[in-house]
């Protein structure tokens, strides 16, 4: 059996398979370089289609690579791997839904506990702004670094953020204890007659 030579799929331009009637045209030209442009940015996206059901199966340094490569908005190599490659996977999704709260709020929880987006009518902003509540007992000032980054990234232009306000559980013991008494006044009063001196 003969096996049909391997092309590249890259050299193939469509200018080169256009009829010839047409192919000096200015503007077939610009629509078939246009074109070209398409399916080649199309190709590079089926590479990585590819690599997105194994995405749990690579090592890390290839997982630190794909982040480059997607620009995952505030990744950082030094978070855990599994954080990493969520970050990567949901990299796409967060991006085509950049602007609305349910973003915003997927991207905090991701690195909190708990955590919820309060529109200005919940807590009595202005009119477009937001903030973030957190809730965790393992709380992090760097994360909340990142986070704010992250927010300004994927938030709408338009909406203003006005910051994160956190709660903490706080377990302790209280005593308390009541006391009684008796308190009883006395007024005592003295009639002893003025004497006067003349």
């Amino acid at each position: 059996m003969i096996n049909p030579p391997e092309l590249d799929i890259r050299s193939v331009r469509l200018i080169d398979v256009t009829p010839s009637s047409i192919a000096d045209n200015a503007e077939v030209r610009a629509a078939s370089a246009a074109i070209d442009a398409g399916f080649f940015s199309l190709i590079d996206d089926m590479r990585q289609i590819i690599i997105l059901p194994i995405i749990d199966e690579l090592p890390e340094h290839l997982i630190d690579a794909l982040a480059v490569m997607r620009k995952v908005d505030f990744y950082d190599q030094t978070l855990p791997l599994e954080t990493k490659r969520l970050l990567v996977k949901k990299s796409i999704d967060w991006k085509t839904r950049t602007g609305t709260p349910s973003v915003i709020e997927e991207l905090v929880n991701e690195v909190f506990t708990y955590a919820e987006v309060l529109e200005n009518w919940e807590y009595g902003g202005q009119s477009f702004h937001f903030k973030v509540v957190i809730q965790d007992k393992n709380f992090d000032p760097g994360k909340v670094t990142q986070l704010i980054k992250a927010i300004h990234a994927y938030k709408a232009v338009h909406a203003v953020f006005d910051g994160i306000d956190r709660f903490a559980n706080i377990l302790y013991r209280i005593f308390f204890g009541v006391a009684m008494g008796r308190n009883r006044r006395q007024v005592i009063q003295f009639n002893h007659p003025v004497v006067k001196e003349g």
